[in-house]
């Protein structure tokens, strides 16, 4: 331990400091008033003691500054200091601290700076009124099935050709003969709601049971696309990459929070578009955030590819822009689905 004497005119301070070998600085202390002056060794052991005690500093006169400055001292490590002993030197009311240069022009810096010089009013989010329940939709998605008619929608297998599905009572339900539908409009990156329902007296088991798909973007005729399941996976055994919730044969989903057959079901999903380079190579990958009954079965969580049934999944030859949503008309042999309330916001 050793102990230096540091003067001011207003008064005498001895600070005591511990010897430790750390990026050792040159310090000189020069005082006013002709008297006894040190230098040593020092060596910076503490950023955060220099940044509180900095913003005293900016009140002090500089006739005062080796009173805060010797609480820095405490949090400073020195080397062998040495006294200068009979030599004087008038200094008009100045003090020279060449100490911890980088250190102090930091805090120097943050001191100046104000709360407002982080805060930015542009650009202004739009305003949109939400619906009267998250289920409900904003004012500024579009709403793809109403209730009433597939105005939105069109055949897969006959582009262009109305969406042969049955729509009664504000329910829409699946014809499987008239095989899977799309809508009109192609999306890039999305937020959609959709609810759908398994019918209560649903029979079969595994994938033949309620099966369906939600394929966030439909690249192709058929099955082409990347598929969100939908399936009964109330006590229903499966692979667990193909029950409801997964990306099908890709993301098995965190948790399953099926409800009942008869009872109505929700998927609220984030999707990101994937892009591709002019050439066709992938520029980034697609990805989704998935909840169902309110709860997260995706996070973020990015695709290798379309869905493949057999094989993996691949973006090789597999370039597009934006895409229809599209809605599965699955061969199995159980009674069909139903669905309400589809909306979405593109993003």
């Amino acid at each position: 331990m050793r102990t230096i004497a540091l003067h001011s005119s207003h008064a005498c301070l001895s600070v005591t400091i511990e010897k430790l070998l750390i990026f050792p600085v040159l310090t000189f202390v020069m005082c006013n008033d002709s008297r006894n002056c040190s230098y040593g060794w020092f060596s910076v052991g503490n950023l955060y003691f220099f940044q509180r005690t900095i913003s005293c500093l900016k009140r002090c006169q500089y006739d005062e500054l080796f009173k805060t400055i010797s609480s820095i001292w405490d949090v400073l490590f020195v080397f062998p200091t040495f006294d200068i002993e009979n030599q004087t030197k008038t200094m008009n009311k100045t003090v020279y601290v060449l100490a911890a240069t980088a250190l102090m022009a930091t805090s120097f810096n943050a001191m100046a700076q104000k709360p407002e010089d982080t805060e930015v009013y542009t650009p202004v989010p739009a305003v949109v009124t939400p619906g009267a329940n998250n289920q409900d939709a904003p004012s500024d998605a579009i709403i793809l099935f109403n209730g009433q008619n597939l105005g939105h929608w069109e055949s897969v297998n006959n582009p262009g050709q109305p969406a042969g599905w049955d729509v009664a009572n504000g329910i829409l339900t699946v014809n499987k003969k008239a095989g899977n539908i799309q809508t009109k409009d192609k999306f890039e990156d999305y937020q959609l709601h959709i609810e759908w329902r398994i019918p209560a007296d649903i029979e079969g088991e595994g994938q033949g049971r309620g099966n369906s798909g939600l394929f966030l973007a439909s690249i192709g005729s058929g099955d082409a696309g990347y598929e969100l399941q939908i399936l009964d996976s109330y006590k229903n055994k499966t692979y667990t990459n193909g029950q409801a919730g997964s990306i099908y044969k890709q993301g098995v989903p965190l948790v399953n929070p099926a409800r009942m057959p008869g009872e109505w079901q929700t998927y609220d999903v984030i999707w990101t578009a994937p892009r591709f380079n002019e050439d066709g190579s992938l520029k980034s990958p697609a990805k989704v955030t998935a909840l169902f009954n309110g709860v997260l079965v995706q996070n973020d969580f990015i695709l290798k590819g379309p869905t493949q049934y057999i094989g993996q999944p691949s973006y090789d030859k597999a370039a597009h822009g934006p895409s229809p949503i599209k809605l599965q008309a699955h061969g199995d042999a159980s009674k069909p689905i139903s669905f309400r309330n589809i909306w979405v916001r593109k993003l």
